[in-house]
């Protein structure tokens, strides 16, 4: 379990790093729809790994019997 949270947030760290570069590509130039496309797909695949990375956080803090833990709220 511990090994899936870092998978996950290294996945997640990747994930916005390259929406920072895109981000920042874009910036830098006209129009892209190829990379405004990326842009969103990425975007959307931040909650998802956040989703992912809080049910394993939530595990983990249940399996050590942890007082402290993450609670994940929406607004």
């Amino acid at each position: 379990t511990l090994q899936r949270l870092t998978d996950i947030n290294s996945q997640l760290w990747d994930t916005e790093e390259r929406i920072r570069a895109l981000g920042f590509q874009l910036s830098l130039s006209k129009d892209s729809i190829v990379r405004k496309h990326e842009l969103y797909e990425l975007s959307r695949k931040v909650p998802i790994l956040n989703d992912e990375r809080a049910r394993i956080k939530q595990n983990i803090d249940k399996s050590y019997k942890s007082d402290v833990f993450e609670l994940k709220s929406y607004v």
